[in-house]
């Protein structure tokens, strides 16, 4: 799991029922016998997934081992992946819905919907990333896929490293980087002979952060320099550098140069073309991916019709507004861009500017946290932490996104945004980023999902 994978359409309703107002609900003896049978998957599901596990800090006791380990990210694994939730239909298909309470009776159809969606595609669409993505995740590698970008950001962000057998199981995980990369790699060449391609211009951001993934020398790499700071803020003794170094030399980098020997190779089949439509089966496939997140029966054209009518909507009454501000000439994305250089609308794009645009963002997000109680009856009190994305991956990976925090609150949740340039984000538009993300958006419905107790753990993750 990696940081893509936070809130999946079956969280977001768990959620939107958490912080509903209380109903009658009288568990029944069948909502029990569902209960036991979702809470098997949730637990299978930890057994399976190593970074799952650490990411909601589960990666203890008898599940100590999986803190050295990497997701299995192999095609087969991803074959593996969707015939067990084929196999767990099976089981569901004893319970007798009539005899659920209205909250069993929801929590049976969001699993079996989604279980669903993903036998339908991963029998038929078998390309792309597995795990968690499949089936709708098309592309094993490209500017926003793939584990060459994960990785990194999960062993820093997600690993803990407070005492030594932290600290070796860091360097578990390094050595299994090598392997994952190298699966990537094998898959990307299957599914690239398949017609199954990212568009030559992610291909070529996909190029930029691989290189700038292997330019690092080894000692000063960030896979490296992780391990030997947080290590030695918690005054764990050890050769960590050294021994991460000698992984990163002799494992990592050349992984990673057989991974962009082989997206460059496949580069010329690349078009500039970004419709999927374009790969095999890629019309069925958007219809699938389509209805598996918005849980609809639209069809593509539908769904594009309701987009173009709300974006009508959304011009009209932008127009008004930017009328009264006195800008009447061009079309309305012309008039949003005259705002958006201004320069009272602008922070420095240096560090001191990226510190000063963090700051900004933690006081909208303190701001809105105390309104909350205007419209929630459920007050979790989790911290939410804001921080930059990565500058490694910054050219792939998208202006903002969230992680989950621990299921114990050791670890807050994260909010990332993307400060490659910060003309990027006029003072204007952050608002609305960082209630998206932070509150009372995914951090917020995450954090009421994950303290529910009448929300199986599988619905809230």
């Amino acid at each position: 799991m990696d940081r893509r994978v936070f809130l999946t359409s079956t969280a977001a309703l768990a959620a939107a029922w958490a912080g509903a107002p209380p109903i009658a609900m009288a568990a029944t003896p069948e909502d029990a016998r569902l209960r036991a049978i979702l809470d098997s998957f949730w637990e299978a599901d930890l057994d399976e997934a190593p970074q799952l596990a650490t990411s909601f800090g589960v990666d203890t006791g008898k599940r100590a081992a999986q803190r050295g380990r990497l997701d299995d990210v192999s095609s087969a694994a991803r074959a593996r992946w969707v015939a067990a939730r084929k196999a767990r239909l099976a089981q569901l298909s004893v319970i007798d819905q009539a005899k659920l309470s209205s909250m069993g009776k929801t929590d049976l159809d969001v699993v079996q919907y989604a279980y669903r969606k993903i036998v339908e595609g991963g029998e038929r669409f078998t390309f792309g990333e597995g795990g968690y993505y499949a089936p709708y995740s098309p592309f094993v590698i490209s500017q926003l896929s793939g584990v060459y970008q994960s990785t990194p950001d999960f062993l820093d962000s997600v690993h803990p490293v407070k005492t030594a057998s932290d600290a070796e199981a860091y360097l578990a995980r390094l050595a299994a980087f090598a392997g994952t990369l190298d699966a990537n790699t094998a898959d990307f060449r299957q599914d690239a002979a398949r017609g199954v391609l990212a568009p030559d211009f992610a291909l070529d951001a996909t190029l930029g952060q691989l290189r700038r993934l292997r330019s690092p020398s080894p000692q000063e790499h960030g896979l490296t320099t992780s391990l030997a700071r947080r290590a030695g803020e918690a005054k764990i003794a050890g050769d960590w550098a050294a021994r991460a170094a000698a992984i990163v030399s002799a494992q990592i980098y050349p992984a990673v140069d057989r991974q962009i020997a082989a997206v460059q190779a496949a580069r010329p089949q690349a078009t500039p073309e970004p419709g999927i439509w374009r790969i095999p089966d890629g019309e069925a496939f958007y219809a699938g991916a389509l209805a598996f997140q918005t849980t609809t029966n639209l069809t593509p054209d539908e769904a594009h019709q309701i987009g173009l009518k709300q974006v009508a909507d959304l011009d009209a009454r932008m127009d008004v507004l930017l009328r009264a501000e006195g800008l009447t000439q061009g079309t309305v994305g012309e008039r949003v861009a005259q705002i958006s250089k201004r320069p009272d609308q602008l922070y420095a794009n240096t560090d001191a500017g990226r510190a000063e645009l963090l700051q900004a963002l933690n006081v909208q997000t303190d701001a809105m946290r105390a309104k909350m109680p205007r419209a929630f009856q459920t007050l979790p009190k989790t911290p939410v932490e804001i921080v930059r994305v990565p500058p490694e991956i910054e050219d792939g990976a998208p202006n903002g996104y969230a992680t989950a925090p621990t299921l114990d609150g050791s670890r807050p949740g994260r909010f990332y945004i993307n400060l490659k340039d910060t003309a990027e984000w006029p003072k204007f538009t952050l608002p609305t980023l960082t209630y998206h993300e932070a509150i009372p958006g995914h951090q917020w419905e995450g954090a009421i999902a994950l303290s529910s107790t009448e929300i199986p753990r599988l619905r809230q993750v």
